[in-house]
């Protein structure tokens, strides 16, 4: 039961992610950057841990490769740096 509060928690983050970059965007902000965050504790994978809080530019060509779910039961969600236009 604690596995699915977590994951729901995570699911939530990341959909609300995704409306604030909508909004974001609405308001003529130009996202600059993708920052990974890892759900970190005893249960986070080796590459989940190695990515959390590495930073890349959106337009990099490997950006799509950052978003999670990176795996199966991944809970790690990416934060977004904008600037303004």
């Amino acid at each position: 039961m604690e596995y699915i509060a977590k994951y729901l928690t995570y699911a939530w983050a990341s959909a609300e992610i995704k409306r604030v970059v909508e909004e974001m965007k609405a308001a003529g902000d130009e996202i600059a950057s993708m920052t990974f965050i890892a759900a970190t504790d005893a249960e986070t994978c080796p590459l989940c841990k190695h990515l959390d809080e590495m930073t890349i530019g959106i337009s990099h060509p490997d950006a799509v490769l950052f978003v999670p779910p990176l795996h199966d039961g991944c809970r790690c969600i990416v934060g977004y740096g904008v600037s303004p236009v």
